[in-house]
């Protein structure tokens, strides 16, 4: 028998889809930004406490006749310096009167007597959910239960629900998606950029100083690149007069974000900030 056979084909119906769930923007929920600040790579620290006294915010913070007996840390490279801004970024909320709103609708939740223990008595409005989550999804997720229950409820109901009610909860919970098309953390690029740009400063200051101690180049550079935890190229890059090639292939390299829109958000600092 010649007849082809039919492919099968998935019964039923997907009960939700994401409205960007298109062929050149698909949601992937496992291919997000990862969480900032929690990790932290291992520093070999070696002999850098030693190169402290090259180290500027060191120098500038002793008085001028203090010998260098309390030691502080070694500083961080570029990409732990990024990870720990983008971490506080993603673990507090700035806005002092959205965290009023909620700590006030947790309390009403929380009063004896009027806490299930699963749901809300009292829901969280859609807008103030979606600003919540908006603004900061890693905080308020974490530390407010009442947000807790109002997404794991909008999933039940948009999974398990009937007619009109599971149609508006999908519809909420493709406002709270993110769209998969713009990397949240481009915003922080401007603050980012001046986090490194004041490293590359420290990073020349240094030179200057190691060069009265150290007679080749060779020498000075392996120190800067063992002090500041980078490789011997980073630092030659840094040493070199254009500031903002430096800036934009470092944070290149440290957020995996395209050049040119690292180039964009540059061209919109003040001259002298780049």
């Amino acid at each position: 028998m010649n007849a082809k056979r039919k492919q099968a084909m998935p019964r039923g119906r997907r009960r939700f889809k994401s409205k960007f769930a298109s062929d050149d923007a698909a949601f992937d929920p496992y291919n997000q930004p990862r969480p900032y600040g929690e990790d932290w790579p291992v520093i070999n620290i070696a002999n850098r406490r030693a190169l402290l006294k090259f180290f500027l915010p060191v120098i500038e913070n002793l008085p001028p006749d203090a010998p260098l007996k309390v030691v502080p840390d070694v500083p961080m490279n570029f990409a732990q310096v990024a990870n720990w801004v983008l971490g506080q970024k993603q673990t507090t909320l700035h806005n002092a009167e959205l965290a009023e709103k909620l700590h006030r609708i947790q309390a009403r939740n929380d009063a004896p007597g009027n806490c299930h223990p699963n749901w809300n008595n009292r829901e969280v409005p859609p807008e103030l959910l979606h600003e919540a989550l908006s603004q900061c999804a890693k905080n308020a997720v974490k530390d407010y239960p009442v947000i807790q229950r109002a997404l794991a409820r909008l999933y039940a109901v948009a999974w398990f629900g009937r007619n009109s009610d599971s149609v508006e909860a999908k519809k909420q919970l493709e406002k709270l998606l993110p769209s998969g098309r713009a990397n949240p953390i481009t915003k922080h690029i401007p603050e980012i950029a001046s986090k490194f740009r004041e490293m590359r400063r420290w990073i020349r200051e240094s030179n200057e100083l190691m060069k009265r101690e150290f007679p080749h180049e060779n020498d000075w550079v392996e120190k800067l690149a063992e002090l500041y935890a980078e490789s011997k190229e980073v630092i030659s890059a840094a040493l070199r007069p254009a500031e903002t090639p430096f800036l934009t292939e470092r944070l290149h390299e440290v957020l995996n974000i395209p050049k040119e829109t690292i180039r964009k958000a540059l061209s919109k600092l003040p001259a002298s900030q780049v």
